[in-house]
């Protein structure tokens, strides 16, 4: 029954959003038609999400700040798979500030901060913590102070 297989999409759907914490409401918070968020995650005033997916674990949070920019096929995972050891979970708080810029095809690693007014350049693994007002770019993580000129 095509009905049925409607009502059951939009049931999956909903369950993303029913544990999910939108500062202030859905005031001012976009969020893009293919984007997954699930578990416990904050997402502030202002946010911007094209597409990602943004998982916390059972254990984990992930809260992103007021007024972010993320860009299309962003992975944002609390929870994930322990490189050393396959058949355990790390599961880990991401913190993401204020006016951060996340660009295209990025990857946030489990336990990272990301700082206030920091940009994630275009297909950058995220693998430590990002200071505020700091541009992170390539495949081995730099980060470059952004200065005002």
């Amino acid at each position: 029954m095509v009905l049925g297989k409607i009502c059951a999409f939009i049931l999956t759907k909903a369950e993303s959003y029913r544990k999910m914490k939108i500062e202030k409401g859905f005031t001012r918070v976009s969020i893009g038609k293919d984007s997954v968020i699930r578990g416990n995650v904050e997402i502030g005033e202002g946010t911007n999400i094209n597409s990602a997916h943004i998982v916390s674990g059972p254990n984990s949070k992930v809260r992103i700040g007021n007024n972010c920019q993320i860009s299309f096929n962003v992975h944002i995972r609390a929870h994930s798979k322990k490189v050393s050891d396959l058949h355990s979970y790390t599961d880990e708080d991401i913190v993401i500030g204020d006016n951060v810029w996340i660009g295209v095809n990025v990857f946030i690693k489990p336990g990272i901060t990301i700082g206030n007014n920091a940009v994630i350049g275009a297909n950058t693994v995220v693998t430590k913590d990002v200071p505020e007002k700091s541009l992170a770019i390539g495949g081995e993580m730099r980060i470059i102070p952004i200065t005002n000129n």
